[in-house]
């Protein structure tokens, strides 16, 4: 994996842990206004790939629990082959962006915010419906992010 190119994410392990636990503990600076910031860093991610491959959808939906989920219709999180029989899925949304993280001058988001590509959890794959995309989910902190 150490030839590989590190362009938005580290691919050298799935989940950072002490970045996690750093996330978790100063949720004020990288979710300010919770649930609406961390929408617009997941949409952020689908605005990319939409520019990208020359368009794109995505759906916000906010559930009656309370719940939001954002799924777009890109091309899905990126795997690569480990070299060993196995696939490694682009850690996304478990380790930092290495673009946007430690950027003296992050890109703003729409509220103003920086975006910083807040990670929470393991990606889980979803039944395969024969499309392409990413669905983002959880409860009131939208910290699962499901792949397809």
């Amino acid at each position: 994996m150490s030839e590989w190119r590190n362009t938005t994410h580290d691919w050298a392990g799935s989940v950072d842990l002490d970045h996690l636990a750093r996330i978790r503990r100063n949720r004020g600076e990288f979710a300010p206004g919770g649930v609406a910031h961390l929408v617009l860093e997941v949409l952020a991610y689908a605005a990319e790939e939409a520019e990208s491959t020359g368009g794109g959808r995505a759906v916000v939906t906010v559930h009656s629990d309370g719940s939001v989920s954002v799924a777009d219709d890109g091309r899905g999180t990126a795997t690569r082959a480990d070299g060993h029989g196995g696939f490694v899925k682009k850690p996304v949304m478990s380790t930092k962006d290495l673009r946007f993280f430690d950027s003296p001058e992050p890109e703003k988001l729409p509220d103003g915010h920086p975006r910083r590509g807040v990670p929470v959890t393991e990606l889980s794959p979803i039944a395969d419906d024969g499309t392409t995309g990413t669905t983002v989910a959880g409860g009131r902190r939208l910290n699962v992010e499901v792949v397809r």
